[in-house]
């Protein structure tokens, strides 16, 4: 490795002193691994009773979430930290969850004789340890991977890794002889602040300031650990593919579909693409060269395995969509013979020129986060459509063929989201609101909770108690009384109104947000053993 200062080489204590913060992960979940590996003509094992391995699972905060919303399947994660192996162990215990097994162990020690996995998970791991674990890391994908089974896979990636490199080793550079990782973190921060100072106006330093902008905002064990470990290999993706089939296993797709895509690329570039389409390989390649791409979320599935990329629009049928993107009050008032600026899930603005598509997604963003099947979108859709073009002059003639060619391009673009799981999340704030009982455990412990779907939500002071007390035995104005009294919210009197309905449209307020996060559930049932009774009430 060259660099500006060679750092001091990674031990055990380096996470024991200032642990990784770990939490979930929606790219690494199976329902994501599935669908992707569905979508591209593949039988991926059933989510329900899958087996999970986690390589480098650090506290589990990405692996507790699955093994709490999937009862009936089976989880492992190892981490070489004994600190964070033991914390997870603890909220394992506190959670009492049975599926799960948090080991502090070796990547290396693993073996054949520790079983097959439906879906495997690397996120983190394999640009941050030494080439022989690296090597370990995809032999495990392969011997330890069902026949089936889909692995995942995250690492920086050359050209992108370019600019990140640079500024990785100017901050070694500047904690050199440092020793302890919060005093690296430090001196790093140090050298980020010189650096947005003193960089020059220029391409140069356009890029550099982005990259230190996002950096000033990581929690400091992201920084330590991601940027100023001893070990930080970048590869080019061609690389990365090659090895992974010396191992067996040939590249899938991305966690991430949306990057996949190729929208933007100039028309001449498009057509050279197009000539290589049969080398999937030299195609994305040639994409994180125009795009400059810096990580990848790569899955991977045996050599044999048939994938189809002959994508279209029968690709999105067997599939429920759903959405985060949303819309104004204002907006959501036109009907869908009218253009409509919808807003997107990264913040930016989008119009839709069909109308039947405008009114399937007018229909997602009112049920979201909720899943829609197909079917049953598109009849939803026909039937909006149709209402409003009562009066109104018809859009244009809509095929079924084109409805799900434009749902495929939704997804796409990071749009949409294709589902096959449901988590029993909710839109619907219920007389008697519920939240999982990992997430009310995790809320009294920290602000960032998981959701129904597997994402990390940060809460607010007042919506981590309300969450905490949303076990389904407390109506609407129970929960205000217990606010209230709690001093999470203040119960001053809106004009005109007494205090107590105040306090109670404050909570139907957050009950709505929360909502629209995934953390609110459907009601179940539960049975109970007498010693978990005082855990998770009955709902009935």
């Amino acid at each position: 490795m060259s660099a500006l200062a060679r750092p001091a080489p990674l031990t055990l204590a380096a996470y024991d002193e200032l642990p990784y913060d770990s939490q979930s992960l929606p790219q690494t979940h199976p329902s994501r691994l599935s669908t992707l590996a569905r979508l591209f003509g593949l039988a991926p094992p059933a989510i329900e009773t899958c087996r999970v391995l986690e390589l480098g699972c650090a506290s589990g905060n990405n692996l507790i979430p699955m093994a709490a919303a999937l009862p009936d399947a089976r989880f492992v994660g190892i981490d070489l930290s004994a600190r964070q192996i033991a914390d997870g162990q603890a909220l394992i215990a506190e959670a009492r969850l049975v599926n799960i097994e948090l080991r502090h162990a070796d990547i290396l020690s693993l073996s054949d004789r520790d079983g097959e996995f439906d879906y495997i998970i690397a996120h983190g791991v394999y640009s941050w340890v030494p080439a022989d674990v690296r090597e370990k890391v995809l032999a495990i994908c392969s011997r330890n991977l069902a026949r089936d089974g889909v692995a995942y896979v995250s690492y920086n990636t050359y050209p992108g890794w370019g600019i990140n490199g640079a500024l990785r080793e100017m901050m070694m550079y500047h904690a050199r002889g440092t020793t302890g990782m919060q005093a690296r973190a430090r001196n790093g921060r140090a050298m980020l602040d010189l650096l947005a100072q003193a960089m020059p106006e220029s391409p140069y330093g356009a890029l550099l300031r982005e990259e230190i902008g996002y950096l000033k905002d990581v929690p400091d064990g992201y920084l330590a650990h991601d940027h100023l470990e001893g070990c930080n290999e970048p590869v080019y993706f061609h690389q990365f593919a090659e090895a992974a089939a010396r191992n067996g296993l040939q590249y899938l797709a991305e966690a991430e579909f949306s990057t996949m895509g190729l929208g933007g690329i100039p028309q001449p570039a498009l057509a050279a693409l197009r000539a290589m389409s049969a080398d999937i390989v030299a195609v994305e390649q040639f994409t994180d060269i125009l795009r400059c791409r810096a990580h990848r979320q790569t899955l991977l599935v045996h050599a044999d395995a048939r994938v189809d990329r002959r994508l279209g629009g029968h690709s999105v049928r067997p599939f429920s969509i759903s959405t985060t993107s949303s819309v104004s009050a204002t907006e959501s008032a036109r009907p869908p013979t009218e253009n409509i600026a919808f807003i997107a899930p990264n913040g930016s603005t989008f119009g839709i020129g069909n109308p039947l598509t405008r009114a399937a997604l007018l229909r997602l963003i009112e049920r979201s986060p909720e899943k829609i099947p197909f079917v049953e979108l598109q009849r939803a859709a026909t039937e909006l459509l149709h209402g409003a073009q009562r009066h109104a002059p018809a859009g244009g003639p809509v095929g079924d063929d084109a409805f799900a060619a434009e749902m495929l391009q939704l997804y796409a673009a990071g749009i949409v989201q294709l589902r096959t799981w449901d988590p029993g999340v909710t839109a619907r704030v219920s007389e008697r609101p519920e939240a999982s009982p990992l997430a009310r455990l995790v809320a009294r412990r920290r602000a960032e909770v998981p959701s129904q779907l597997h994402q990390t939500v940060a809460l607010q002071p007042a919506e981590r108690t309300l969450v905490a007390l949303l076990d389904g035995t407390r109506d609407i104005d129970a929960l205000a009384d217990a606010m209230t009294r709690a001093g999470a919210i203040a119960a001053a009197a809106t004009p005109g109104a007494p205090q107590h309905r105040s306090a109670v449209e404050r909570v139907r307020h957050m009950l709505r947000e929360l909502a629209k996060v995934a953390i609110l559930a459907k009601g179940f049932v539960i049975a109970l053993t007498p010693d978990l009774a005082d855990f998770v009430p009955m709902i009935v």
